[in-house]
């Protein structure tokens, strides 16, 4: 499970920097049931994503070559056809004229750093 917070400004990203981060936070109080309740729906979650997954692929293998699949006559599921696309290859473009290189600088976008929330694995042991 992750999240990600809005892009902090240059003050606070020097003072977040991983060598001027506080200690860790015990959350041992009130939050721990928050915490203990991230865990129960992330396990959820993956135990419907893989129901979910089963359940796609026995629909899919009765629809065979179907372009759609009906219930008690009325359609409810079907198969949706995407348009192929492309897509610019820079590294490529890079190789094949190394003489541009330098005016890539111009045409690029700094991405300001930010900070993800990451639900780590339960520990060992680890009850409501």
């Amino acid at each position: 499970m992750t999240g990600t917070i809005p892009p902090q400004t240059a003050d606070t990203a020097s003072a977040a920097s991983p060598s001027t981060t506080p200690a860790a936070v015990p959350l041992d109080g009130g939050e721990a049931k928050w915490l203990h309740l991230l865990w129960q729906i992330q396990a959820k979650r993956a135990e419907l994503d893989r129901m979910a997954e089963q359940a796609i692929a026995v629909i899919q293998n009765k629809l065979g070559s179907a372009e759609e699949g009906t219930l008690n006559g009325v359609p409810a599921v079907r198969w949706q056809h995407i348009a192929g696309g492309m897509r610019f290859d820079s590294k490529e473009f890079f190789k094949a004229h190394p003489d541009l290189i330098p005016e890539k600088v111009i045409y690029s976008k700094a991405i300001p750093p930010s900070r993800r929330f990451k639900l780590l694995d339960p520990p060992a042991g680890a009850g409501p």
